[in-house]
């Protein structure tokens, strides 16, 4: 593995965790009643598709 595939790999990384961490910012806000949802039926193949 050279410097450049090993940049890359550690800058995915980073945004997953980054994600992971927005992710668990927003369960603990939705607990806390900071924030609110919706929830209303889509199609899953028509949102996964950009995936």
């Amino acid at each position: 593995m050279d410097k450049d595939e090993a940049l890359k790999i550690i800058d995915t990384e980073s945004q997953r965790f980054i994600q992971l961490a927005n992710d668990i910012l927003d369960v603990t806000r939705i607990e806390g009643g900071a924030l609110t949802y919706q929830m209303k039926k889509s199609k899953l193949l028509t949102q996964s598709t950009g995936l």
